[in-house]
C-alpha cells in the first residue's frame, strides 16, 4: 500500500525546482527498476503498473532507455496508455488513459497522501 504513496510524493517532487533538476536521474532509476521488475512480470505486476502510470502520466516515458516486454494485458495497458482488454468492444470502455487521468487529479490528491489518519 505504501508504494503508490511513494510515487505520489515523487510526482509532487517533480513539480518542484529540485525535481525538475533531478528528473533525468529519477527517470534513469525508474528505468532500471522497471527493467528488473519486468524480468519477473507475473510477480511484480502491481509495482510495474504503478511505475508505468507514474512515467506515462507525467510524460516521462520517452526518457526510458529500454522498453520492457510486458505480456500481461493490465501492465501493457498502463505502460502503453492504451487498453489491451476488450479491444474488440468499442462500446465498452474499461480504461481511461494515464495522461487524461493525471490531468484531472494528482496521485497525492487521489490517494489522500497528506490527509492525517483518524
Amino acid at each position: 500500500k505504501a508504494f503508490p504513496k511513494v510515487m505520489a510524493i515523487m510526482e509532487r517532487l517533480l513539480a518542484s525546482p529540485f525535481g525538475v533538476m533531478h528528473a533525468i536521474s529519477i527517470v534513469r532509476y525508474l528505468d532500471e527498476y522497471l527493467s528488473t521488475l519486468a524480468e519477473d512480470e507475473e510477480r511484480n505486476k502491481y509495482l510495474i503498473s504503478w511505475i508505468s502510470y507514474f512515467l506515462v502520466g507525467n510524460g516521462l516515458r520517452s526518457g526510458l532507455k529500454k522498453t520492457p516486454r510486458l505480456r500481461d494485458p493490465i501492465t501493457r495497458t498502463t505502460f502503453n496508455n492504451r487498453s489491451q482488454i476488450f479491444k474488440q468492444h468499442r462500446e465498452f470502455r474499461l480504461f481511461v488513459g494515464c495522461v487524461k487521468t493525471r490531468k484531472r487529479i494528482t496521485l497525492a490528491n487521489h490517494l489522500n497522501v497528506w490527509r492525517p489518519l483518524n
